[in-house]
């Protein structure tokens, strides 16, 4: 069953008339500030409990499941308290030498990259697990990895990734092989 918000203000209107009209017509008298702060509180909890709660746009996840494609406009995506996937396969929204951020706060993150794309992917983690393709793992620190296609001195993609209490997996692409 999902609560729209519609459906939840019409009912949240409704007790409140009640609720009014039994307090000055029926002199009963009704906490009517209490009846609608728990109301509210109920509904935000059953928003959460069933998921519906949370942000998705296109460069955070809050709250929330879903993926991320990078786009020439972002820069910087964020995970948090939630379920993500950035996608850095498309080679026509990656620019050379675009600046890449991304955080996972509380929150399980993969980051999809493509092989042939020249790329650099600098993780710190601080009570975090952070893997990578070559079979390295890191829980406190920094690691660097970098794709195949890197050449050094020539232009590449840099990609500073941040993991604070969460997992984040840099994983390749399925065309990167």
């Amino acid at each position: 069953m999902r609560i729209s918000m519609e459906l939840f203000w019409g009912l949240l209107f409704i007790i409140a008339g009640i609720t009014l009209m039994a307090k000055y017509l029926f002199h009963i008298n009704v906490p009517v500030i209490r009846i609608l702060l728990g109301v509210v509180l109920i509904y935000l909890g059953l928003v959460i409990a069933l998921g519906r709660f949370g942000i998705k746009s296109g460069r955070e996840i809050i709250f929330s499941d879903g993926s991320l494609d990078v786009t020439s406009v972002n820069n910087e995506y964020n995970i948090i308290f939630g379920n993500g996937i950035i996608n850095l396969t498309d080679e026509s929204e990656i620019g050379e030498n675009k600046n890449i951020e991304v955080n996972t706060i509380f929150a399980s993150g993969r980051i999809m990259i493509d092989q042939s794309i020249p790329a650099v992917v600098k993780v710190d983690s601080a009570f975090g697990s952070a893997n990578f393709p070559d079979g390295t793992s890191i829980n406190f620190g920094d690691h660097t990895y970098k794709t195949k296609a890197y050449r050094e001195g020539e232009p590449f993609v840099p990609i500073k990734a941040s993991v604070v209490f969460g997992q984040l997996n840099i994983e390749n692409s399925d065309r990167a092989e």
